[in-house]
C-alpha cells in the first residue's frame, strides 16, 4: 500500500493533475490505496500487538497526539519527494544530481534523531516534540515557499524541516512508549483492579 502512494503521487503531472489521475499509471495505485486501507485496518483490529492502533484502548490523549504527530510527519515526508523535481526545475541539474540535494535534509535527520531521543529523556516528550516542530519544520517550509530559491536557502530550507522532523519523529515514538507502558503496568497496591 505504501508502495502505491508512493508510485501514484510520483507519477501525478503538476501540470496536468486531473488528466493523470486518469492515467493507467496513477488510478491504479489509488484503487489499490482504496483495497488497501480497509484491509489494512481489519488485520491490525485482529493482531495481538498491532503496529496500527485500532482499539479503544487507544483513544487515550498520548495515542490520539501520536496519530497526529504521524499524520504531520507523514505530509512533510510525501512534500519531501518533490524536493529533487524542484532542484531539476530550478537549478538546471539532472536528476541524479537533483537526488544528492537530499543529503541535508538526511544528515540533520541522522544528527536530529539522537539529539531528539536524548532530549526525549532529559526534557519530555510534549515539549520536545511541539517545540522543534514549531520551530524548525514550519519556519524550513516557508523558506522553502517565501525566500528566493538559491542554493543557500534550498540547503538551509531542507535542515530546518530535517532537524523538524527528527523532532515529530522522536515524539512519536515516545507516546506510543508511554501509552503501552500504562497499559501493560500493573495496578499500583492499594487500588483495586
Amino acid at each position: 500500500m505504501l508502495a502505491a502512494i508512493v508510485v501514484g503521487i510520483g507519477q501525478i503531472d503538476t501540470n496536468a493533475p486531473g488528466a493523470s489521475l486518469q492515467s493507467l499509471r496513477v488510478w491504479p495505485c489509488l484503487v489499490l490505496i482504496a483495497l488497501g486501507v480497509p484491509l489494512l485496518w481489519t488485520v491490525e483490529r485482529r493482531a495481538a500487538d498491532p503496529v496500527v492502533a485500532t482499539r479503544a484502548a487507544c483513544a487515550r490523549r498520548s495515542c490520539a497526539s501520536s496519530r497526529v504527530i504521524a499524520i504531520a510527519v507523514g505530509a512533510a515526508e510525501a512534500g519531501m519527494v518533490f524536493l529533487p523535481a524542484m532542484a531539476v526545475l530550478n537549478f538546471s541539474i539532472d536528476e541524479k544530481s537533483a537526488s544528492l540535494t537530499m543529503l541535508p535534509l538526511v544528515l540533520t535527520l541522522a544528527v536530529g534523531a539522537p539529539l531528539a531521543g536524548w532530549l526525549l529523556d532529559h526534557v519530555g516528550a510534549r515539549s520536545v516534540g511541539a517545540a522543534r516542530a514549531r520551530a524548525h519544520v514550519s519556519p524550513g517550509y516557508c523558506c522553502f515557499g517565501l525566500l528566493p530559491l538559491d542554493w543557500p536557502n534550498f540547503y538551509l530550507s531542507g535542515a530546518l524541516v530535517g532537524f523538524g522532523m527528527s523532532a515529530l519523529l522522536g515524539a512519536r515514538r515516545c507516546a506510543h512508549r508511554v501509552a503501552r507502558s500504562r497499559r501493560r503496568a500493573p495496578a499500583a497496591p492499594g487500588r483495586g483492579s
